[in-house]
């Protein structure tokens, strides 16, 4: 048990150094980020925007800190990246942001600032949990309980803890599935949300 809390707050350190610039990937990143990030297709880009047009709320969350995701977004989305969400949170700290009840904290530039009562459209936020969050989304959308779609590349941070504990629908991003091997099969695209997926191995 004391081993698990050790590695806890090593990631937890680390994400901290990453973002002072103590390691070197951060600020060799920082200096050259196209040579380590592809930019976005401009139909990922056109369905954010479709998507806001059709009045529903787009955010963008990650555990990433503020400073790294806006570096990052700047060139996968271009430096207008702001337009494609109606509200951007940062060091989201997931799984927790589904478990616990982690005040959303405000953001100064970098700096996080004073915990944050109620949410605000095109704002950044930082940490958080999704109760809070479900207001914001049901004031927006003036339904009291609006259904979320939810993308996210891990299944231990995003998929299962979205889906089993705020009841989000969700779709997993894991490119490794593909490099590993899996692929699915014309049958497995069939809209049926009573079957389990099953996966064929090609070698």
């Amino acid at each position: 048990m004391a081993d698990k809390y050790t590695i806890g707050i090593a990631v937890a350190t680390l994400r901290n150094n990453l973002c002072r610039g103590d390691w070197l990937f951060f600020p060799i990143l920082k200096r050259n980020p196209e040579k380590f990030l592809q930019p976005c297709s401009d139909g990922v880009k056109q369905w954010l925007l479709e998507l806001k047009k059709q009045g529903k709320v787009v955010f963008l969350m990650t555990s990433s800190a503020h400073d790294f995701a806006t570096t990052v977004l700047k060139v996968v989305l271009g430096s207008d990246w702001q337009q494609y969400f109606d509200i951007f949170l940062f060091n989201a700290k997931k799984p927790a942001f589904f478990t616990d009840g982690n005040s959303f904290l405000g953001l100064d530039g970098h700096v996080e600032t004073t915990p944050v009562t109620e949410l605000q459209a095109k704002t950044c936020y930082s940490m958080g949990n999704h109760t809070d969050l479900m207001k914001f989304i049901s004031q927006q959308t003036q339904r009291v309980k609006p259904k979320v779609v939810y993308f996210g590349d891990s299944l231990c941070s995003d998929s299962f803890p979205a889906n089993n504990y705020a009841g989000w629908d969700v779709v997993l991003v894991l490119e490794e599935m593909e490099a590993e091997g899996y692929h699915l099969t014309p049958k497995d695209l069939e809209c049926d949300d009573t079957a389990t997926v099953k996966n064929e191995k090609r070698c």
